[in-house]
């Protein structure tokens, strides 16, 4: 089972975003801000973050950096309303989904990132 950490600041988007990515057969950790999910990073292995680009005392962008540093190979989704201006190394580092957005298409992303081949139907 693929691991995949979610960053977000938003309570019930959190909610959300878990109870979709558990159903489609992820294990999901989260984290409220950058800073909780850096220290998920150093105690946990993932295949994948998502995070948001505004959060609380460590935004999107920092939070990335860090965790590039940190896994350089590690797939990051960022998901946010406008793509800020970035550096192009980070840019091309980064894989962005917008907000608002239909959970099945951050699923296929998800899928096309980690390379998994499998449809999930998400209507509840």
């Amino acid at each position: 089972m693929k691991k995949i950490l979610v960053v977000e600041d938003d309570e019930e988007l959190r909610l959300v975003i878990e109870l979709f990515l558990s159903y489609a057969h992820f294990e999901v950790v989260m984290a409220c801000d950058g800073i909780e999910g850096l220290e998920a990073l150093c105690k946990t292995q993932f295949d994948l973050v998502i995070t948001d680009f505004r959060m609380p005392r460590m935004n999107g962008i920092e939070f990335s950096k860090k965790a590039k540093e940190l896994y350089p190979d590690l797939p990051i989704i960022m998901s946010t309303a406008f793509i800020p201006p970035l550096d192009n190394e980070l840019k091309e580092k980064l894989h962005f989904l917008s907000k608002p957005y239909q959970m099945n298409e951050m699923i296929f992303k998800i899928n096309n990132l980690l390379k998994i081949n499998s449809k999930i139907d998400l209507a509840l």
